[in-house]
C-alpha cells in the first residue's frame, strides 16, 4: 500500500492476501514453532473477521533462532523487555513500528500512511524466562491487534493510562471482532474510523453498512516452518 513499507499484500479474486515472515529468538523446537503456527492461524481468523472476509493471510514463513530478523514482518524477541519503549504500560504486549518516524507504542503518534516496518512481540512474560504461549486466546487477540496496526496503519483506540476502551473496535478492545465505522467511531481524539483508514490504503475493501460479528472462517494460510 505504500512504497516504503515492507507489507506484502496482493489482490486475489477481488480479496486481499498477505504474506508474512515471522522469526523468533527462541530455539527451533518443533513444539514451540507449532505453537506459533497456531497463533498465526488464530490471528488470521481475526483478520478475516474484522475485514468481513476481505483480507486474510496467504503464505507465512516461520523461522527460529532469530533467522531473518532484519527482514521479518513479526519479531518474537528475547530482548523485548530490555527496550524501555517497548512496554511503557503493564497492558502493552507488543510494539508496532508503522514507519521509520512513527512508533505506536513509543509515544510518538504522528498519523500517516507509511506503514509496515515491523511488529515486535515478547518471547518471555515480563520479568521472567517463561515463554509466552502465542497460541492462547488472549495472546492471539494481541497478535491480531498488532497485525492491524501493521497492515492498516491504525492507531490504538484505548486510554493509554488505564487501558479503558475509547472505541468498540479491535483497536480499542481486544475482545471486539470489528473495525469501527464512521457511524459508530467514538474515540474523541481520532477523526477517522478504522474502516475509513483501511479503505484509504486498500480501495477494493467494501465498508459494511452494519456490524457482522461472524464468525468468518478464512482459507487456511500456507505455513512454512524453517
Amino acid at each position: 500500500p505504500h512504497p516504503t513499507s515492507r507489507v506484502k499484500v496482493f489482490l486475489d479474486g477481488g480479496e486481499y492476501r498477505v504474506d508474512l515472515l515471522v522469526t523468533t529468538d527462541g530455539p527451533g523446537d518443533p513444539g514451540r514453532l507449532a505453537e506459533i503456527a497456531r497463533g498465526v492461524r488464530g490471528a488470521n481468523r481475526a483478520l478475516f473477521d474484522v475485514t468481513n472476509g476481505q483480507m486474510c493471510l496467504h503464505r507465512v514463513e516461520i523461522r527460529s533462532g532469530g533467522a531473518g530478523r532484519d527482514e521479518a514482518d513479526i519479531l518474537i524477541a528475547e530482548d523485548f523487555s530490555d527496550d524501555a519503549e517497548a512496554n511503557p504500560h503493564p497492558f502493552a504486549h507488543g510494539i508496532t513500528r508503522i514507519s521509520k518516524r512513527t512508533e505506536i507504542r513509543g509515544g510518538k503518534e504522528v498519523e500517516g500512511l507509511t506503514i509496515g516496518e515491523w511488529v515486535r512481540l515478547p518471547l518471555f512474560h515480563p520479568g521472567t524466562k517463561r515463554p509466552i504461549r502465542w497460541d492462547r486466546p488472549a495472546f492471539v487477540r494481541v497478535f491480531a491487534h498488532e497485525l492491524c496496526h501493521y497492515l492498516f496503519g491504525l492507531k490504538d483506540e484505548y486510554d493509554r493510562r488505564t487501558g479503558r476502551p475509547l472505541c468498540w473496535s479491535i483497536m480499542g478492545n481486544l475482545r471486539s471482532t470489528e473495525f469501527c465505522r464512521d457511524e459508530n467511531h467514538s474515540h474523541p481524539g481520532l477523526e477517522r474510523s478504522c474502516w475509513a483508514r483501511a479503505k484509504a490504503l486498500y480501495p477494493r475493501l467494501v465498508v459494511p453498512e452494519d456490524e457482522d460479528p461472524g464468525p468468518w472462517e478464512p482459507p487456511a494460510p500456507r505455513i512454512v516452518i524453517r
